[in-house]
């Protein structure tokens, strides 16, 4: 089944939502980025969720992990997603993500661990370098150029 839009009417203190390994279907509700009471941790891995990463993600503000590896996403990121300036972990692996990773990346200053491996991602922004704790980048698997 899919993620329904409803999700993002839930009014709780929820902190984590992990639906990973479910075979869900669909794309990513644009709706759970505008949850009343929002998570720190968005886990939807290990699925079959088609459709592009959603620009609104970028407002979901206090989010601390976001794990969508292991779909079937496709597009680019979003430049949106420099907006999670809390964020220590972003985990796009083993997708369909095409194009290049946005400048607005080197704005996620807490970010520890950044996995892009196997996707088909061909240029990654210098500004990469600017991310001071950053501990962990994969990018194995995909037609990387370097800077732009």
């Amino acid at each position: 089944g899919s993620i329904p839009s409803e999700i993002g009417l839930m009014d709780s203190s929820l902190m984590r939502l992990d639906l990973s390994y479910n075979q869900l279907t669909g794309s990513v509700p644009t709706d759970i980025a505008t949850m009343y009471y929002p998570f720190k941790d968005l886990v939807l891995s290990h699925n079959q969720l088609t459709g592009s990463v959603p620009s609104e993600i970028g407002m979901m503000s206090l989010l601390f992990e976001l794990q969508l590896q292991n779909n079937h996403l496709t597009g680019s990121v979003p430049s949106e997603i420099g907006m999670l300036s809390l964020l220590t972990t972003l985990s796009l692996s083993s997708n369909q993500l095409t194009g290049s990773l946005p400048s607005e990346i080197g704005l996620m200053h807490s970010l520890y661990y950044l996995y892009l491996d196997n996707n088909q991602l061909a240029i990654v922004p210098s500004e990469l370098g600017m991310m001071s704790y950053l501990r962990t980048l994969r990018l194995g698997m995909n037609p990387v150029v370097c800077g732009y």
